[in-house]
């Protein structure tokens, strides 16, 4: 292919890294053994492919802003999808002006090469870089979304979408199918638009709708007898035509990365905690819950409050504005929540655990940020959703989801080489890239190249 030509024509190293947003290495797996993804399955028997574990928490923005610096939040400063404004209890969505450190395409770019980052959730808005990057999830503005401007007409024109528009899935599941359909078309040009009118070092191209399919029909593909299982798997079935189609674009002689940021597993309930805290007496509000927008509704007489998902801050004084809890008084009160909640079950599941481990902030996290961070994180068994939500009045209940993020259950594949770590981390992926690529990786990252 002439496009493929010019770009490895040259003798410097070249990778090719697909992600595939929340597909767990079991499903993968699965279909690839099933023949539903068969493209997959023969690119699995060139090289080596591990379960892996992610961040914690477990959500998109804090796992891929991990992939794409090395870094734990403590040193990149993402821990969630949402966080406090700074001296206040206003809640605001973090973005990639928020990020702390490097991203791979800025340390590749400082040694001379080019990369193409298409749709990676977290890198909106673009930044002018060494190549070409169309920001992913959350990204609200697709002209504050390119760089450079010169690929926004062809965007544009091809209906280009950073996302699926979720609110499809009410008007029904046939609509949110065609919905994810087309986006996964749109996203097909721009790869190969980029791929033919950017020479590149690194391209890397990232697919959502798997992760928002899996959200709300997750048990479309665990029950076999659900009215969408064969919708499930004809998109994937379209995922893994796209995988062939790049495969026989970059030729199976150059390596190619194909990672998942989080595993997935049946939603039983989501839990929320805020409602656990005040049941508890730790929390307290100033208003009515349909009043409830965010933690400016907490009365400063709180001394606990939780964020998404299962986020645990202790109101501490001189780190919060109205801040209770007495430094001296931290330790022990931490001690007794932890305590606390690894005892939470779900009575209507035979008092089943709901948490699998209660993580503190100095156990998970070391970096410049480590204050800014979550005082304990809620790590829960498969099924349980922790939750931050200011409105609800019950511990547990369910939504639209059937499907949940997991921390472990995430997936990594590397063709031509044998991954050296029983269980890798998202972490770890970042420096095997610079690896593969032949260049330093910075003494600040925090995983290992695994490879």
């Amino acid at each position: 292919m002439n496009i493929l030509k010019r770009v490895f024509g040259r003798k410097s190293p070249k990778l090719f890294f697909l992600g595939l947003d929340g597909t767990p290495h079991t499903l993968l797996e699965t279909l690839a053994g099933e023949g539903v993804m068969e493209n997959y399955a023969r690119i699995l028997e060139q090289g080596s492919s591990r379960r892996m574990e992610t961040t914690i928490p477990d959500i998109s923005s804090v796992a891929w802003s991990t992939w794409m610096t090395g870094t734990n939040p403590a040193k990149h400063q993402i821990f969630g999808f949402t966080d406090l404004k700074p001296a206040s209890y206003k809640t605001y969505f973090p973005n990639f002006q928020h990020l702390k450190g490097s991203p791979i395409w800025a340390v590749l770019g400082a040694k001379g090469k080019r990369s193409v980052i298409l749709n990676i959730p977290g890198s909106y808005p673009a930044r002018p870089m060494s190549g070409a990057l169309i920001s992913g999830f959350v990204a609200i503005d697709l002209a504050k979304a390119t760089f450079p401007a010169a690929h926004l007409p062809f965007l544009k024109k091809i209906g280009y979408r950073t996302d699926v528009d979720a609110r499809k899935a009410a008007e029904g599941w046939d609509i949110f199918f065609e919905e994810l359909h087309d986006v996964l078309r749109a996203r097909r040009e721009a790869i190969f638009h980029l791929l033919e009118k950017e020479s590149w070092d690194l391209f890397v191209a990232a697919i959502t709708g798997t992760d928002r399919l899996q959200h709300f029909l997750w048990t479309a593909y665990s029950d076999p007898e659900h009215a969408h299982h064969q919708d499930f798997l004809d998109y994937y079935r379209a995922v893994d035509r796209l995988i062939g189609e790049i495969d026989r674009a970059i030729g199976e002689d150059h390596p190619l990365m194909v990672m998942s940021d989080h595993g997935f597993t049946d939603l039983r309930h989501e839990v929320y905690l805020n409602c656990w805290l005040e049941q508890q007496g730790y929390l307290k509000w100033k208003v009515a819950p349909a009043d409830r927008t965010d933690m400016q509704a907490m009365a400063p007489e709180s001394r606990a409050f939780c964020l998404d998902p299962g986020r645990i801050y202790l109101h501490v004084k001189g780190r919060h504005p109205a801040g209770c809890v007495a430094p001296e008084d931290y330790r022990a009160l931490r001690d007794e929540i932890e305590t606390k909640l690894g005892a939470l079950s779900d009575p209507g599941n035979n008092d089943a655990p709901v948490i699998r481990s209660v993580r503190r902030k100095e156990d998970l996290y070391d970096g410049p940020y480590l204050q800014q961070s979550p005082d304990l994180v809620c790590v829960p068994h498969d099924g349980y959703d922790m939750k931050g939500a200011t409105r609800e009045t019950e511990l547990f209940g369910n939504k639209q989801f059937t499907g949940m993020h997991t921390q472990h259950g995430a997936h990594i594949f590397v063709r031509g080489h044998e991954i050296e770590k029983a269980t890798p981390h998202i972490c770890d992926v970042m420096p095997t890239m610079l690896r593969l690529l032949d260049v330093e990786i910075p003494a600040n990252v925090d995983g290992v190249s695994l490879v």
